[in-house]
């Protein structure tokens, strides 16, 4: 009887590290797309949060099974659970923030609080749930992103570049600009110094242009110092 015990005791405990394993697994696939686009949050930041939330749940779920028996005890397993979706909501909101004319953010905040829930999902055991959930949110930012332009939205972004302070360097720049199809909505000089100078763009990016490509066309010119989003 003892062993049967152990058994069971010991299938369980693997039971549930195999959710938390496969919990940051799944929290990484969905952070690789948010830090191939140089997003706020990347790949650790998603997996943490998604094995985070997995053992939040397990615990909740599972770690006061030795009080089930006391009568005065009324175990809930959705508390833990309830926080966690409230604690991960803050979390979003320190992501979000405006910037002048726009606001930044959005996309990966909502994204951080449904790998939560999809941590919440595996972490109760619902593994079909969570990993149907995890794939619905990677094809829909692949497939936005990929053929956006059916919708004729394009990406707008912040871009600080810091140029040579030589006469003509900031027009033969805002051409490079151009000459990708970048669309300039509102332009800042944040720094003016002898030897440089540093803007800061609110910019328009196509569907097709990759903002890494488009740095490494601006690290091309001898003109530009530094560039990034």
């Amino acid at each position: 009887m003892a062993a049967i015990t152990q058994f069971l005791s010991d299938h369980m405990t693997f039971s549930l590290m195999l959710r938390i394993f496969l919990s940051g697994l799944i929290g990484a696939l969905i952070g690789i797309e948010r830090e191939i686009r140089l997003k706020e949050a990347g790949v650790k930041t998603h997996l943490i949060v998604c094995l985070g939330s997995t053992l939040f749940m397990v615990v909740s779920k599972y770690g006061f099974d030795d009080l089930l028996n006391n009568p005065f005890y009324r175990a809930d397993a959705t508390r833990i659970a309830s926080q966690v979706v409230s604690g991960v909501g803050f979390l979003g909101a320190g992501i979000i923030f405006v910037r002048k004319h726009g606001v930044q953010g959005l996309t990966t905040a909502a994204g951080i609080w449904t790998t939560s829930g999809v941590g919440l999902a595996i972490g109760a055991g619902m593994y079909s749930i969570g990993i149907f959930s995890a794939v619905l949110v990677i094809v829909a930012q692949l497939l936005i992103y990929h053929y956006g332009h059916i919708l004729n939205i394009p990406e707008t972004e912040y871009l600080v570049i810091t140029i040579k302070n030589n006469p003509g360097a900031l027009m033969r720049t805002l051409t490079i600009l151009e000459s990708n199809k970048v669309e300039i909505v509102n332009f800042e000089l944040l720094k003016a110094r002898e030897s440089s100078r540093t803007v800061e763009l609110l910019v328009k990016i196509p569907f097709d242009l990759e903002p890494i490509d488009l740095l490494a066309t601006l690290d091309q010119s001898d003109e530009v110092l530094s560039a990034a989003f």
